[in-house]
């Protein structure tokens, strides 16, 4: 199956949400850190925590998440990136960026099927806090 770049970039939605309650104060004495990245097929929208972890997904799974914890950051400056990448075609999707709203808590991306769904094969996403590589996870379309 040929991907077809436009298509899936247009198809695309990337959403990203950092929250947290957790009252410590902002920025972390090494900096800010993202770690206990897992991919899922659905996550809890007011937790934002990973209810279906998986690496492997359908060529018509609706969505792709992947989920983290953000620690360190300084609320409000820190920025928090993911990046997608289609490993068999070496093909970039997408990137989504925003910058952390406190100092720690969940950090949620994902993407959108394209119309033509997803082509089979493997793929990445690297997440990174303030242009630091912090998690790479690889998934699988079957």
């Amino acid at each position: 199956m040929k991907l077809r770049i436009s298509a899936i970039l247009m198809a695309i939605v990337v959403s990203l949400s950092v929250f947290a309650g957790c009252g410590k104060p902002a920025g972390g004495e090494y900096g800010p850190s993202i770690s206990d990245a897992v991919m899922a097929s659905e996550v809890d929208a007011t937790t934002y925590e990973a209810l279906e972890k998986t690496d492997v997904f359908s060529p018509d799974a609706p969505v792709i998440h992947v989920v983290a914890n953000l620690r360190g950051a300084k609320a409000d400056a820190t920025v928090v990136k993911a990046e997608w990448v289609y490993i068999d075609q070496e093909i970039f999707i997408a990137e989504a960026e925003a910058v952390a709203e406190y100092s720690e808590g969940p950090v949620w991306f994902n993407l959108t099927k394209p119309d033509n769904g997803w082509p089979t094969g493997k793929y990445q996403v690297t997440l990174f806090a303030d242009d630091d590589e912090m998690a790479v996870k690889f998934f699988r379309v079957e």
